[in-house]
């Protein structure tokens, strides 16, 4: 998902053959095979880009890929790095989300100040991970330091749900939102803790977290 004014996003994920050769002339070799390597991947992979011509919130851009889905799938927002190795953050979300037949599962972490954030309340089902039971967007008396980092794994009805609720904070569709309206039909939301030690970026901030 791209907004207006985004192409350097799209520009990223297009091959450019003249680049790897300036730095080939450059003698900087090893960039140069970092990205043909990059661009292989991109080669053998499928990528679409949706437009969002309007900032109308998470839920919205979500909601806007519902014709190209089918099954269960990851949302990850670009404005989040999160450096595990071979990814294993992802592996344990869509492992907890198999296993226990989740319609949402939910990475989540502590915060000193959950007001930037959405924020969960649950039981503990297991270690690190709870049995989401409310959620709530940015709130300005947190009940909860819990809060939900940008990544997630959904089932399709997902869609169903941003599709039939109206803005929310700052009069934007809330993917929050959305997830509330799975807990009100009574749908399994689940949360998995991130490991403390494995860093994530806040790209917009540059705010650096975890690690060691």
């Amino acid at each position: 998902m791209v907004g207006r004014g985004k192409r350097a996003i799209e520009d990223h994920f297009t091959p450019d053959p003249g680049f790897i050769n300036l730095l080939k002339e450059m003698g900087k070799n090893s960039y140069a095979e970092e990205m043909e390597r990059f661009y292989n991947m991109i080669h053998d992979s499928i990528i679409v880009f949706l437009n969002q011509p309007e900032p109308k919130g998470f839920g919205d851009a979500v909601l806007r890929s519902k014709g190209l889905l089918d099954e269960t799938f990851i949302v990850h927002a670009g404005d989040t790095y999160i450096a595990s190795n071979n990814c294993e953050h992802l592996k344990k979300l869509l492992e907890v989300h198999s296993r226990h037949s989740c319609s949402a599962t939910l990475l989540v972490t502590a915060v000193e100040d959950p007001r930037s954030y959405g924020i969960i309340c649950g039981e503990m089902m297991e270690k690190d991970v709870w049995i989401v039971n409310k959620v709530e967007e940015k709130p300005q008396k947190p009940w909860s330091n819990i809060a939900i980092l940008p990544v997630y794994v959904f089932e399709i009805e997902i869609f169903d749900c941003l599709s039939k609720i109206g803005p929310g904070v700052g009069g934007e569709i809330q993917l929050t939102d959305g997830i509330g309206s799975l807990l009100e039909r009574k749908k399994k939301v689940v949360a998995v803790k991130l490991p403390d030690n494995i860093p994530r970026l806040d790209i917009v901030t540059q705010n650096h977290f975890g690690g060691h």
